[in-house]
């Protein structure tokens, strides 16, 4: 969320419009599954079928398509926190096998994009932090963790997904590295990196 308010805020001095969202979208209708899945109604959240689970996240997202299209028909900016590519990190890092997620991720991009007819991005930025110090982060400032925060496997599995994703879709999915030398960069560098990612598609 740092990030994104800090790359909201240059957009809005180079005078864009920006139109923002963050998900799930907690405390609307079509995020009460999401909730219910994070808080453990259907099993724990690394249990639940990646299918199964990814619906309930785009069921979110449809809900929102139309507010993003507007914004897009009117010539903002929009900038998206949690995305699609989220989900393909999250739940593709339920998967070991590597056919079996690149299957679920085109699935995924698929299903979203193609059949929902939810907007797919024209940039993809991955913050890449490594696990243990996200995990420090989260407990530097005393925020709960959520279904899946409290399951380090499951993260060590999501951040490995994300840079595959990097790798496997580099036209629109770029990794920026956070720590160098295991220390964490300062939140201007990285704003810095952001930025020189997205200015060409905003110029």
């Amino acid at each position: 969320a740092g990030q994104t308010n800090r790359l909201i805020e240059r957009l809005k001095e180079d005078g864009k419009s920006v139109v923002t969202l963050s998900f799930p979208r907690y405390g609307q209708e079509s995020a009460r599954s999401v909730e219910e899945y994070l808080a453990g109604k259907f099993g724990p959240p690394d249990k639940v079928d990646a299918y199964q689970a990814s619906q309930f996240y785009a069921i979110d997202r449809r809900g929102a398509a139309p507010e993003i299209r507007a914004a897009l028909d009117r010539g903002d900016v929009v900038v998206l926190d949690r995305y699609t590519p989220s989900n393909a990190g999250h739940q593709g890092g339920k998967m070991k096998d590597p056919e079996a997620r690149a299957k679920f991720i085109a699935w995924l991009y698929h299903f979203e994009y193609q059949e929902l007819g939810i907007p797919r991005p024209d940039l993809v930025v991955i913050l890449r932090v490594p696990v243990e110090v996200s995990l420090k982060l989260i407990e530097a400032r005393g925020r709960s963790k959520d279904g899946h925060e409290a399951n380090t496997e499951h993260l060590r599995n999501a951040e490995a997904t994300y840079v595959w994703l990097a790798e496997q879709y580099p036209d629109d999915h770029v990794l920026v590295e956070c720590v160098e030398d295991g220390a964490m960069l300062s939140p201007e560098k990285i704003s810095e990196k952001v930025y020189a990612l997205v200015e060409p598609f905003v110029s």
